[in-house]
């Protein structure tokens, strides 16, 4: 077998990937093979004598040579990382900081994106998207059976294969509930709630989605003292319900619901994202409780960190 072959085999070994999992997987290891055999390492076993965590330190040494970004770099490595049973914190590699972050943050790309922005072609996208704040390929598989309630009688958009093919209930602000509506409205169960030619844009719809994370954000800092209990009620109750088995007396919940109040219940900005903040006019300081709530409901990523040097910066 090639090595490509035994790579991939063993990155993706006996479990059920989605389609973008899979395709990612088998990228980063034939690349991974393509570099092995120019530098004479076109066996496993050429590759277990030199050492797998020094050929994979080498390879990622190159990618950074050749000017890749650190999230580039990050998703290359990660299956050879796991066909080779090395954890990715064994490998020096650039930090996936929002300074390394680019996608929608250059004003000067994407004219076309702009132009479609404005097109009333467009338009019922776009006011969706700015209340809803989805992924590009959730919004197209979007169907209208998906306008659904939560746990909580929130109202929400149900994701069936977001991210990484998991699914998630997309909460709406109570500012944007007639939008969705609009949008549903006269859309049969299982018909796309938009159209191929909708889809077909420029649109930096991520953009779009980040800006959606903030509003949501300043929606939630301005709420009452009771209204944030109520909040935290339903933030809790989101969690046991994606953690089935699990109650409130559990050491997980225990220890998430700690998370929310520590360091005074604050989330403060450190290095290179501090001074990002800082050079861009933005917070340094964010709350726990309002941070988390959009991370949940909003993003479905359950990390403050990713929320703040994805989204917020």
């Amino acid at each position: 077998m090639s090595l490509k072959y035994d790579i991939t085999q063993r990155a993706l070994g006996n479990q059920q990937h989605p389609n973008t999992t899979a395709r990612a997987i088998r990228t980063g290891c034939r690349r991974f093979a393509k570099w092995c055999t120019e530098n004479d390492l076109n066996k496993i076993a050429k590759i277990e004598r030199k050492g797998p965590v020094n050929v994979i330190q080498d390879y990622t040494d190159y990618l950074v040579e050749r000017g890749y970004s650190a999230s580039t770099i990050h998703t290359y490595i990660f299956p050879v990382c796991r066909a080779s049973q090395v954890g990715m914190n064994e490998i020096k590699k650039p930090a996936r900081t929002c300074t390394t972050i680019t996608r929608s943050r250059d004003p000067s790309k994407n004219a076309r994106g702009k132009a479609d922005l404005e097109n009333p072609k467009y338009r019922r996208l776009v006011e969706f998207q700015r209340a809803v704040g989805i992924r590009r390929a959730e919004l197209a598989r979007l169907k209208g059976c998906d306008l659904v309630k939560d746990e909580t009688n929130g109202i929400c958009v149900r994701v069936l294969k977001g991210k990484g093919g998991k699914g998630h209930l997309q909460r709406v602000l109570p500012d944007d509930i007639d939008i969705v509506l609009r949008t549903f409205a006269g859309i049969k169960g299982d018909q796309n709630v938009f159209s191929s030619a909708e889809m077909r844009n420029n649109i930096d719809l991520h953009g779009l989605r980040a800006e959606h994370a903030r509003k949501a954000y300043d929606y939630y800092c301005n709420m009452s003292a009771e209204e944030k209990k109520t909040l935290i009620y339903e933030m809790s109750a989101r969690w046991l319900a994606c953690h089935q088995g699990c109650r409130t007396d559990s050491p997980e919940f225990k220890k998430w619901y700690t998370q929310l109040w520590k360091n005074h219940g604050f989330y403060d900005l450190r290095g290179e994202n501090y001074q990002r903040a800082v050079d861009a006019g933005c917070p340094t300081r964010y709350s726990r409780v309002e941070l988390m709530a959009v991370s949940i409901f909003h993003l479905s990523h359950w990390r403050l960190d990713v929320t703040v040097k994805n989204y917020m910066l």
